[in-house]
């Protein structure tokens, strides 16, 4: 046998490493699936033999180490790379973006570190993008710029970047995203803004919002938020504004100390307007 277009070994126990002979006989692979298993080592050499691959999963295995920094121009015609679930380190090999063919890419649970590229932008097909639970990002307001470029992605569905270290300035106001404010957003301790106002967002908003210690202002108005406010969030010293108007919040039923301040405060607005009232007309007379 001389060549084998597809190979899919996935979901069993094979361990150890993947050996250089198989170039021999996976010449002209389109396909290979080695996913759920125990391989270990680093990134198989013999794979980045495979000009030809379309579809690469290995995730769910022990590989370990660097990605090569010329991986995207070894491997130019991927519409699927999966590499989730092992323990690679190291950072994103910017030559990823030259991979213009590529729709879906999978790099979570790693230990990945540095920067997101931003020219990811180029990637015109992408349609999902998984990079949650790394160690990406400085904590500083920079980490984020690879969002302007994912602008031009007009086909991308699902990105999660979630349990990172990427700090700096999240809007997603006026979009159409709905769900759940996610839990998991506690992550981002350094985050300076969330303005996620005029979505769909419901449900509750989540206590763990009160573990992004850097906030200075968070935007959830006019989303579909009901239930208490967390009195996790109001305990932010960072914080100089937030916006919740347009949603049905209420004040804690748990917590009667938090509802006599938000009582006294409304009091304390309606005197304000009297006053205010008050003076105006004593001003016209």
């Amino acid at each position: 046998m001389t060549s084998i277009f597809q190979v899919s070994i996935y979901g069993n126990s094979l361990e150890g490493e993947i050996p250089n002979d198989i170039t021999k006989t996976w010449n002209g692979v389109v396909f290979l699936d080695i996913s759920i298993n125990k391989f270990s080592g680093v990134f198989p050499p013999p794979i980045y033999n495979f000009s030809s691959l379309q579809y690469l999963s290995i995730s769910d295995n022990y590989f370990t180490g660097r990605l090569r920094p010329d991986f995207g121009e070894l491997l130019p015609n991927l519409l699927e790379l999966n590499m989730g679930r092992n323990l690679l380190i190291g950072s994103i090999p910017t030559t990823l973006t030259n991979i213009s063919t590529l729709q879906r890419l999978a790099m979570d649970n790693n230990t990945l570190t540095g920067s997101i590229p931003p020219s990811f932008g180029k990637l015109r097909n992408l349609q999902y993008i998984a990079l949650r639970d790394n160690s990406l990002g400085s904590r500083s307001f920079g980490d984020l710029e690879f969002l302007d470029g994912l602008s031009n992605c007009t086909e991308l569905e699902v990105l999660t970047v979630s349990g990172n270290r990427l700090g700096g300035t999240l809007d997603l106001s006026s979009n159409s995203l709905s769900g759940g404010i996610p839990s998991s957003i506690r992550n981002n301790t350094r985050l300076d803004t969330l303005n996620l106002f005029s979505n769909r967002f419901e449900g509750i908003i989540p206590q763990s919002l009160g573990n992004c210690t850097s906030l200075r202002f968070l935007g959830i108005g006019s989303n579909r938020l009901d239930g208490p406010i967390p009195w996790e969030i109001m305990r932010i010293q960072s914080l100089v504004e937030i916006d919740m108007s347009e949603v049905g919040l209420k004040c804690s039923e748990e917590s009667p100390a938090n509802r006599l301040a938000a009582s006294e405060a409304t009091k304390e607005l309606i005197s304000i307007r009297e006053r205010f009232f008050k003076a105006g007309r004593t001003a016209r007379r």
